[in-house]
């Protein structure tokens, strides 16, 4: 299975996604921060 370079950030997102669920006592919310930042994360690598 090869990994792609756009795929980092989203694990990374997703892994920060649950630590915030965590912190926070909100999974979702929390999945849907770390998303962002993995988003964001791979758009600024990509440029």
């Amino acid at each position: 299975m090869k990994k792609g370079s756009n795929g980092l950030g989203i694990e990374t997102g997703l892994c920060l996604g649950v630590a915030f669920g965590i912190i926070f006592h909100n999974l979702a919310m929390g999945i849907g921060i770390g998303l962002l930042f993995g988003l964001a994360f791979d758009y600024r690598k990509k440029k």
